[in-house]
């Protein structure tokens, strides 16, 4: 009925700890390869400097970023809520038909 689940066996040491360097390579079909690295620099309980949530000087708010979406007005939310309602009831609806034999 299912094709069989591939099973993996691990062989080796277990690795154990803080993983501090992690690399990946990605080869496409074009046949370019692209590596990336993530490394911990700094492992430690010290607080977060405050620097690190300020905003940069000259930054700017982007009015356009959210121009394709406006909230949803009252009667639109009603509008989805019914439809995915309607869509959750015919689903209930078919998976009893099913399980009950009903044509």
């Amino acid at each position: 009925m299912y094709p069989e689940v591939a099973k993996f066996n691990h062989s080796g040491p277990v690795p154990t700890g803080w993983a501090v360097k992690l690399t990946r390579k990605e080869r496409y079909t074009t046949g370019r390869t692209v590596t990336m690295q993530r490394i911990v620099e700094d492992i430690s309980d010290a607080a977060l400097p405050e620097s690190l949530f300020k905003v940069p000087t000259g930054f700017r708010k982007n009015s356009k970023l959210w121009l394709t979406h406006s909230p949803l007005s009252p009667t639109e939310m009603i509008l989805i809520a019914a439809a995915v309602t309607a869509m959750v009831v015919l689903l209930v609806w078919k998976v009893k038909k099913s399980r009950t034999g009903m044509a």
